[in-house]
């Protein structure tokens, strides 16, 4: 007889965790059962239980969104997807059935075909931060996707890319986005990450890392884009938002009427009021890849289609990109223990401290069985 049951984290306020039995879900129509061999996890998963409680729909909560493994069951009306493949998934944000348990539902258009040769720890990182590179890069910011047509004249969705967090698993896909489309010359932000992001980045085709450290560098984010013949600069990506980066990054803007910035954290309206009035914010909701779902829905993110629609498309790009060669996983560090409470709340705590750089945490399942 098939099990019932499965080991599920649920993260409290104070990001205890506790290891509970709970059913194993069943899909609905459009949603994949993925059997996890891996997890990982995100900033939100630490900054949704502490500080908004009140955003949470299940009490207590499993937070996580980022899934890889095979698929034990699919529901009614699924596209291109079949018992036993191996996928990563994104989870539909604050909706049950998370990434911190031995099974997970994933719509499917938000699951990725991974091939053999890649494993489910680098195949976890295809998730969530990956789906707000692309929504910030090809929704919010209007640049042209690998996919379209490259058009020769400027028409505003090809040229400069400005990425301030190029090595945060967002940043980094960000960049591999841009190249993979044809955009650039890229100036992106980055400090102790900076060799990853090297490999990333083709300086010889103008590429520039700006290291965000110096206190000058939106000045010199802005002295290079003149350099390269781009006398405004019209868009700024940023893959951090948080601890005062945002107004940071809206100095890149300064002696011009105008300029969007792309933020991928939400701020608070003091927070707002210290960007300069110059600068109009451009909030980047991953969330739009599942439209009128979960904490989206909650938040009252517009429920527009083209995000489920950039999803699927999306999806099955990454996938043969993937396979071929042109679209690289994110590095990532293990850490032991699987689902044992200790462990995942080890990891949030981690990335609430600020201790990772330039890697993704993965847990793998297995591990929450052994001594």
């Amino acid at each position: 007889m098939a099990p019932q049951t499965q080991k599920e984290i649920h993260v409290k306020e104070d990001l205890s965790c506790e290891l509970m039995d709970t059913p194993i879900p069943t899909p609905g129509p459009n949603q994949l059962l993925i059997k996890n061999s891996t997890f990982s996890i995100n900033p939100k998963d630490w900054k949704l239980p502490l500080r908004f409680p009140a955003a949470r729909l299940n009490t207590p909560t499993n937070p996580g969104d980022d899934v890889a493994g095979t698929i034990a069951a699919v529901g009614p009306g699924v596209l291109g997807f079949r018992v036993g493949d191996r996928v990563s998934g994104f989870h539909v944000m604050g909706d049950k059935n998370g990434a911190f348990a031995e099974y997970s539902i994933v719509p499917d258009w938000s699951a990725v075909h991974l091939p053999d040769e890649v494993d489910f720890d680098r195949g976890v990182t295809l998730t969530l931060a990956m789906y707000t590179a692309a929504v910030g890069l090809f929704g919010n910011l209007g640049y042209r996707a690998p996919w379209e047509p490259k058009v020769e004249k400027k028409d505003g969705r090809s040229g400069l890319v400005v990425i301030w967090g190029g090595s945060t698993t967002v940043g980094a896909y960000a960049i591999q986005l841009a190249k993979a489309a044809g955009l650039g010359p890229i100036i992106t932000l980055a400090g102790n990450g900076a060799p990853f992001v090297r490999t990333l980045i083709d300086e010889s085709a103008g590429d520039v890392i700006v290291d965000y450290r110096r206190s000058d560098a939106a000045e010199e984010v802005r002295r290079i884009a003149k350099e390269k013949g781009f006398e405004r600069i019209d868009r700024v990506f940023d893959c951090v938002t948080d601890g005062g980066v945002a107004q940071r990054a809206g100095e890149i803007f300064k002696g011009q009427e105008s300029g969007v910035l792309g933020i991928v954290n939400y701020l608070s309206d003091e927070e707002k009021a210290k960007i300069a009035s110059n600068v109009t914010i451009n909030q980047i909701n991953v969330g739009s890849i599942h439209p009128g779902m979960g904490l989206a829905a909650a938040m009252g993110v517009p429920a527009e289609e083209w995000g489920r629609e950039l999803g699927r498309v999306f999806s099955t790009w990454v996938a043969a990109a993937v396979r071929d060669g042109r679209f690289k996983t994110h590095p990532t560090q293990v850490v032991p223990g699987g689902l044992k409470p200790e462990s995942v709340e080890k990891g949030l705590k981690m990335l609430m401290n600020g201790e990772v750089s330039a890697k993704k945490l993965v847990f793998r399942v297995e591990d929450t069985f052994k001594n």
